[in-house]
């Protein structure tokens, strides 16, 4: 049986500074947004919850550089009657501030133990790169089932084993958080752009 594990950790730019979220068991938690750079230069833009216990949030700047260690978590933020929204983030356990002048490393690393909850047919790009989507459900290290449930994406060798994986079989993923931006279309015809998480999986262990 393998080691469960549920750990993130990222180094990055504080693009939004902590902002007051919501209450969790009658403790206040707050938002703020890490911009991770990618090898290519693309920018993840990473949601981070703060307890208000973890970390006095009066130290958070704009323009920080920034080392969080935590965990992933989701869950669904309701929307009128018939709406969810999926919520995917990263809670923070420790926060170091970097010295006035550091340069970021954009450590971006993702390391989650559970089961495939279900997954689509696998794909392939213009260019003939295998691409396979599905929702990794998250176990804690007691083996009881979290409500993690994440939208991930792996790409070439690491597509073909996801595919190949039993719905059932626990394992754990090597990923990145990323971000990234869609456009929603209306009933009513209007567009909205928004913005979506989901763990890009580099490498899995069975």
């Amino acid at each position: 049986m393998i080691k469960c594990i549920n750990a993130a950790h990222i180094n990055g730019i504080v693009s939004t500074a902590p902002r007051f979220y919501g209450l969790y068991n009658n403790q206040k938690t707050y938002e703020m947004f890490v911009d991770v750079k990618r090898l290519s230069d693309t920018v993840d833009h990473i949601p981070v919850e703060i307890l208000d216990s973890t970390f006095d949030i009066s130290k958070i700047k704009e323009g920080d550089v920034i080392d969080v260690f935590g965990k992933v978590i989701s869950f669904y933020k309701h929307k009128g009657a018939n709406e969810r929204h999926l919520i995917v983030r990263i809670i923070a356990e420790t926060i170091n501030i970097k010295p006035a002048g550091a340069i970021p490393y954009y450590t971006n690393d993702i390391r989650l133990s559970g089961f495939i909850l279900n997954k689509s047919q696998i794909r392939k790009t213009t260019m003939g790169k295998a691409i396979q989507d599905f929702i990794f459900l998250g176990i804690d290290e007691n083996y009881k089932l979290q409500r993690i449930h994440i939208p991930c994406i792996a790409w070439g060798k690491t597509a073909y084993q996801i595919n190949a994986h039993q719905i059932n079989k626990l394992f754990t993923i090597s990923a990145r958080f990323q971000s990234r931006k869609y456009v929603k279309r209306w009933t009513d015809g209007t567009e909205e752009e928004k913005e979506t998480y989901e763990l890009s999986v580099m490498n899995i262990n069975p």
